[in-house]
């Protein structure tokens, strides 16, 4: 981060650190962050849906598919299986 504060991807890659920690407060946290830096960022919007679920926010895990439909509907449809299991 102190080398590219500006690109999102570094703090995707914090955020998918501290999820695979179970650390999802932190992992929003960088995502969300991610998100203020480029704000179609596909794969933070995608992971940030997957650590609010994990966090037991289920409407917020919608408002990121919600996003993703516009964005990537792909991705807006792995995340809607994930919502719905």
């Amino acid at each position: 981060i102190k080398l590219s504060p500006k690109e999102p991807s570094s703090y995707h890659n914090i955020g998918n650190t501290h999820a695979a920690m179970g650390r999802f407060d932190e992992a929003i946290q960088n995502y969300k962050r991610a998100i203020e830096l480029k704000s179609d960022y596909v794969p933070s919007h995608f992971m940030l849906g997957r650590a609010f679920l994990r966090n037991g926010d289920k409407a917020s895990a919608i408002e990121q598919y919600n996003v993703l439909k516009g964005l990537d509907p792909s991705a807006a449809k792995l995340l809607l299986d994930e919502i719905s299991k």
